[in-house]
């Protein structure tokens, strides 16, 4: 008696553990005059920086030249077209 006691306590923590309050707010919709997107369209020859704030989206193979220093922000997105 006390096995099966024990087992249904340990099963209904567990099932109360696991509910969680879901959020009804829906994801906001951004601003369509604003856009996070940056097209790299040319090389880059003097010191850069990609913010974490914006997808830079690579079009073509880009090289960093003339000794210019690329800086890129932990949690920047990177997107390629090939």
């Amino acid at each position: 008696m006390k096995k099966q006691a024990l087992i249904l306590f340990a099963a209904l923590s567990i099932l109360i553990a696991s509910c969680s309050k879901t959020s009804t707010t829906p994801n906001p919709t951004p601003d369509p005059g604003v856009s996070n997107t940056v097209e790299v369209t040319a090389d880059i020859t003097a010191n850069t920086t990609w913010s974490a704030s914006k997808i830079y989206l690579l079009n073509k193979i880009i090289y960093v030249t003339n000794g210019a220093t690329l800086t890129i922000e932990a949690g920047t997105l990177i997107k390629g077209s090939k």
